[in-house]
């Protein structure tokens, strides 16, 4: 696993430079609440 600033400067240097946070949820949790508003009001999200 890549760590999220390293993923984002592969999409654009900039983005590695200016990367502050990640907010993540597993897939199956996502897929589960339906979107990334659902997941974040149940907790899911980190």
């Amino acid at each position: 696993g890549t760590k999220a600033p390293q993923a984002a400067g592969k999409i654009h240097s900039d983005f590695e430079r200016g990367f502050i946070r990640a907010e993540v949820v597993a897939f199956d949790d996502l897929m589960a609440c339906g979107n990334m508003n659902a997941a974040k009001e149940k907790g899911l999200v980190r």
